[in-house]
């Protein structure tokens, strides 16, 4: 164990700080007028998103998921808007979504979406909403590409400490870190035992209690 104690502080609200919301309100508000409603409950856990709808969360918690399922990507509370990806680009199919208690959507066509966008003038709020899950995307790439797999755990920790509440409920620590960093179960397990044991944070039954520092190596 290193003697060094680095403390790693993180924005309490971590990339959500960044989310928003003033523009996410008012294209939700401009566009459900022309949406159908849908109810996804906790039963059908893991949805698709068709290429060409977009859809509209105003409650609930949405998980996002890359390879079929296999790898979270992306965790996030509403408003939320999903789908807008389409717009600009042809994706080659749309996200596997998982969401943790029932939640309504509200769902229209990409098409649809961008009339309203235009005839409202709100391409400034869309904007501002495409650059948040462009910058989250990059975050994601940085984490994985640059740093060696105990700072992914690391930067995960912080991060899945400022989940909401129920989220926690939903996920244990090691499975978000496991899934979301792409890093090897034996390995994660390991040091998260070592920094359990150490008092750098208190995990019980999967649950993160508390993280006190976290040290620049172990």
């Amino acid at each position: 164990m290193s003697s060094t104690h680095d403390k790693t502080h993180v924005d309490k609200a971590g990339y959500l700080s960044r989310r928003p919301l003033a523009s996410i309100s008012r294209l939700i508000q401009a566009t459900k007028p022309f949406a159908e409603k849908m109810v996804c409950s906790e039963s059908n856990s893991l949805v698709n998103i068709p290429v060409n709808e977009v859809w509209l969360i105003e409650d609930g918690l949405m998980v996002m998921y890359r390879d079929e399922g296999k790898h979270l990507f992306f965790i996030c509370s509403a408003p939320l808007i999903l789908g807008v990806n389409g717009i600009f680009n042809i994706p080659v199919k749309g996200y596997v979504i998982g969401f943790m208690r029932s939640t309504v959507i509200h769902k229209l066509s990409t098409e649809q979406f961008v009339t309203q966008i235009g005839q409202q003038n709100l391409w400034e709020d869309l904007a501002r909403l495409t650059g948040f899950y462009f910058a989250n995307s990059l975050e994601n790439n940085a984490r994985l590409v640059k740093k060696d797999n105990y700072n992914v755990i690391k930067s995960l920790i912080l991060e899945y400490q400022y989940l909401p509440e129920f989220a926690r409920e939903k996920t244990s620590l090691s499975s978000y870190v496991i899934q979301k960093g792409m890093i090897s179960r034996s390995y994660v397990l390991k040091v998260l035992s070592t920094l359990n044991k150490c008092g750098y944070i208190k995990v019980n039954r999967g649950k993160l209690l508390y993280v006190d520092y976290l040290p620049a190596a172990l």
